[in-house]
């Protein structure tokens, strides 16, 4: 074992903390109407009992990590109870917290579960990040989820089903004619067309029809411009008061295809970029401007239409684009 190792595992346990801890007194309530388990210092100090007991293990056996875990429980226990008994209410997220903040501190000095350090270092600073990210997102998923209905939750999990379960059952080599259908393949730009459509969706419900589909068709773009094309034009179709917002985003979708293909000319033959330079430097630029003319009309139709957003998803349009596909 590096003579090291020791004290870098001890230092990132103390920051993966210290993450949450940050933001957990950041979030507390006011003093006068807290039910306030820790943050700053409560934390990064149950990180370290987490990686100490972890690192006694190595010596005195796993009786240290269970004695110290059986602990740790019996005080958020006790915490919960007092809680309840002064007539305090309050969720199980700082509890959770606080059992994540003695895991990730046992994880960081863990050994044998992910090598070498660096690979541990950046799993438990991926995992701290995560988790204290989606601790400060409270508001913003709470308002999230108030706008949203039944039929978005039906809707995702079709989507879902679709790309997790049936999907990898479809077999990935060719049949047919001249052997050309590939099933996986065909099954593949379905799902990406009903996922970028319910992107879109989400998209203009959290920013507006504008930015949600511009910035979906500008990202969408990065992997098929045709795609979003499909997918937008059905959508502008079944809803016109959308028009210029799926405009906007299949133009930008398509704008996106030049820099992208000048950025694979230059893997692949950097020689031919000074010659494509200029025509396809015009290409982006008329893109843009066309970009720019859809997202001032967008934002005028923004501010005086009422939109009446529904669930793009529709397993028989999804199984029409794979037929057309």
């Amino acid at each position: 074992m590096d003579v090291y190792e020791p004290f870098l595992s001890l230092g990132l346990a103390l920051a993966a903390g210290l993450l949450i801890g940050f933001e957990r007194e950041a979030s507390a309530p006011p003093r006068e109407a807290r039910a306030f388990l820790g943050g700053a210092r409560t934390h990064p100090l149950f990180s370290l009992v987490g990686a100490v007991s972890t690192l006694l293990t190595r010596q005195l056996g796993v009786t240290v990590m269970v004695v110290a875990l059986l602990a740790f429980l019996t005080l958020l226990a006790l915490a919960f109870i007092g809680d309840i008994r002064q007539g305090r209410s309050r969720g199980l997220t700082s509890d959770a917290a606080f059992l994540l903040s003695f895991l990730l501190g046992a994880l960081a000095m863990a050994e044998g579960v992910f090598e070498p350090l660096w690979m541990r270092a950046w799993v438990v600073g991926a995992l701290a990040v995560t988790i204290t990210g989606l601790l400060s997102l409270k508001p913003t998923l709470h308002a999230f989820v108030q706008q949203v209905s039944r039929q978005d939750i039906l809707a995702a999990l079709k989507l879902l089903v679709l790309a997790v379960v049936f999907l990898p059952l479809l077999p990935d080599r060719t049949f047919g004619p001249l052997d050309v259908l590939n099933p996986f393949n065909i099954g593949l730009f379905a799902v990406f067309i009903a996922g970028l459509s319910f992107t879109g969706y989400v998209a203009i419900r959290m920013l507006g029809p504008r930015r949600g589909l511009g910035l979906t068709g500008a990202l969408g773009g990065l992997a098929s411009s045709t795609a979003v094309a499909l997918s937008f034009s059905g959508r502008a179709r079944r809803e016109p008061a959308l028009y210029s917002a799926c405009a906007l985003a299949v133009v930008l979708a398509s704008t996106i295809m030049f820099p992208r293909v000048l950025v694979v000319v230059a893997f692949v033959a950097a020689g031919l970029v000074p010659a494509l330079l200029l025509p396809m430097g015009l290409m982006t630029l008329a893109g843009l401007a066309a970009s720019l003319y859809f997202w001032r009309r967008a934002s005028r139709r923004e501010g005086d239409t009422a939109v009446e957003l529904r669930n793009p998803f529709r397993l028989k349009w999804v199984l029409g684009f794979a037929l057309l596909f």
